[in-house]
């Protein structure tokens, strides 16, 4: 694989520009020429007439375009400038499809990348890029790409913009899109990728809870407007410096495999935050800052595994509040990558990575993607001492703001009687949360169970139920002892919860077992979360356990059915798969259709 890159401040491109990767193209031959044309501050028809050029000179060239908050080269930044990469792959094949985000149904999109990519041959990695748009809800397109197979890397980013009325897009050789998905393919059997990423962002203060959320529109936390906690804590106010004035103070919370940072991009007049990637309701969050010294650390283990892997070129992907941070000190996080190898990327509004088999949206990251041909080339870089060791300088900002948070955080330790009120609720609330995994206790979750049934009779939605038992627990605690049973009950709650999808809620039955309710679904929905869930629970590592499997018994709901009958049909359903042979879904229709 060769590279050449370029830097354009102009918004006309000069075939003159390019003799040198021209001669290349001339007198080698390429399975693919790709094209990364990364846009700052250029109009949508002003950008794609940009790149007629580039196919003239190369003629089948594919084309991946996207606009940028700034772009990356070279080891920097290039504000208000288009940066272009060449890449000549000797064996790799890369294509590119542009697919309309406008009808909203990411999913169906998502499952359609996924089952290009399992039947491409030798596909390796897939590279999204998201002209980002209200209303568009990315999380749905990486729910429908979750039967993509395991060994297909996925990396990318949502396109930026440096004003609020312009427009993000996509674009590949053949289309552009405003409102719209560029996936990319990478296949052959010599193409090789190593994906890290890097956040820094840590926790600060009390837990808080989301209490209505609706894709990437988060409306309340602890039954308040979501804004107020930014007004309490950081005295930002919601006008048109919000978005600036919070960009450093995203919200944190912790998934299965990752820590996730929340960006708010923008806040409605009624105190929604708009953020830069879904949430769900009953997730614990905290505010967050940029802590200096994890962030180096984060960055210098990302860039020891790219060292080791000595790519050929490395791909960088980093959110926009990054540079807010970094403040003029932004190519320092950026010049130890360019020594490793050449570097070229943009700044973003989110970060995708794949880790295991989830794709996460991420904020305040930064991704880098290593790829190469075949074996590593040339010896390896010597391992040095974090060479992230530049004092990053504090500003008056940050600092006024977190001494904002301090005198708020200590004045809530006055309780007055209104707040000895909301003590008393949130202990009631307690009082529905089974105390050892946190998730909804017996009593909670037959209320919830009730609740279906009662609604069901009111309307045509199918309703779900779900019991699943840990296959042969006892054995776990006569092993391992109580704390690791305790351990692997905790983190089998942790695990489905965070795997549930949409109308679907989970609790704790008792003992080893859990009752999960799902409305709004059908049949075919309802199978393939319950495989799902089984699926995770198996490839789930559970040290020291060797390995974990469920039982589950599933069952639809009949209208005119008491909730006693229902839970004698799933309790029937749960025993059939545990005589069936453990680990897997027995269905009562299944055995009905078998009678």
């Amino acid at each position: 694989m060769k590279q050449f890159f370029y830097s354009i401040a102009g918004m006309q491109l000069k075939k003159s520009l390019f003799y040198e990767s021209e001669d290349y193209f001339r007198s080698h031959v390429c399975s693919s020429i790709v094209a990364h044309v990364f846009v700052g501050n250029m109009e949508p028809l002003k950008a794609y007439e940009f790149i007629k050029p580039l196919k003239e000179i190369f003629p089948g060239i594919v084309i991946v375009g996207a606009s940028a908050t700034g772009t990356i080269l070279k080891g920097g930044i290039r504000e208000q400038q288009t940066s272009i990469s060449i890449s000549f792959f000797e064996s790799t094949r890369v294509k590119t499809t542009i697919y309309s985000a406008k009808d909203k149904k990411l999913f169906n999109t998502g499952w359609l990348i996924s089952s290009l990519a399992n039947t491409e041959k030798q596909c390796k990695a897939i590279e999204i890029q998201v002209a980002t748009h209200n209303g568009l809800n990315v999380n749905d397109l990486f729910d429908g790409m979750e039967a993509l197979n395991p060994n297909i890397a996925v990396f990318g980013g949502a396109a930026g913009k440096y004003t609020c009325i312009s427009e993000t897009f996509v674009f590949n050789e053949n289309d552009l899109s405003t409102f719209g998905i560029l996936a990319v393919f990478y296949c052959g059997a010599e193409f090789e990728i190593e994906i890290t990423h890097a956040l820094g962002w840590k926790e600060l203060g009390h837990v808080m809870i989301i209490t209505k959320s609706v894709g990437q529109d988060l409306y309340e936390i602890d039954g308040e407007p979501a804004f107020n906690v930014y007004k309490r804590y950081l005295n930002i106010d919601n006008d048109e410096t919000f978005a600036d004035n919070a960009l450093e103070f995203p919200l944190m919370y912790k998934d299965v495999d990752i820590d996730i940072a929340r960006i708010p991009l923008w806040c409605s007049e009624d105190g929604m935050l708009h953020l830069g990637g879904g949430v769900k309701e009953g997730d614990e969050l905290r505010l967050g800052y940029g802590d200096p010294a994890a962030i180096k650390n984060a960055l210098y283990e990302a860039r020891e595994k790219e060292r080791v892997f000595r790519p050929q070129g490395i791909i960088i992907y980093s959110c926009k509040t990054r540079k807010s941070f970094w403040k003029g000190d932004i190519d320092q996080e950026l010049l130890p990558f360019e020594k490793i190898s050449p570097i070229f990327g943009y700044y973003t509004f989110g970060e995708y990575i794949r880790i295991k088999k989830k794709i996460y949206i991420c904020n305040a990251a930064l991704v880098a993607i290593g790829i190469r041909e075949g074996e590593p080339v040339g010896d390896i870089l010597p391992k040095e001492e974090n060479v992230y060791n530049k004092k990053v300088g504090s500003t008056l900002s940050m600092v006024e703001r977190l001494v904002t948070f301090i005198r708020a955080t200590t004045a809530e330790l006055e309780l007055s009687y209104e707040k000895l009120e909301r003590a008393n609720k949130k202990l009631e609330q307690l009082a529905n949360v089974d105390a050892l995994t946190g998730i909804y206790n017996r009593r909670s979750i037959e209320e919830i169970m009730k609740s279906m049934i009662f609604e069901q009779e009111e309307s045509d939605e199918s309703g779900y139920i779900l019991l699943l038992d840990i296959d042969h627990f006892k054995k776990v605690n006569d092993t391992y002892g109580h704390d690791v049973g305790d351990k692997v009950l905790r983190k089998v709650a942790s695990v489905i919860k965070h795997a549930l999808r949409g109308n679907s809620m989970i609790g704790r039955w008792g003992g080893e077992e859990f009752l999960i309710v799902m409305v709004r679904k059908n049949q075919e929905e309802a199978l393939k979360d319950a495989e799902n869930i089984r699926t995770i629970i198996e490839e789930t590592d559970f040290n020291p356990v060797p390995k974990i499997t469920i039982s589950i018994g599933l069952v639809n709901a009949l209208k005119k059915e008491s909730m006693i009958d229902i839970y004698k049909r799933v309790d029937g359903a749960l025993y059939d798969a545990k005589n069936g042979g453990r680990n897997q879904v027995s269905t009562d229709w299944r055995k009905k259709n078998a009678v």
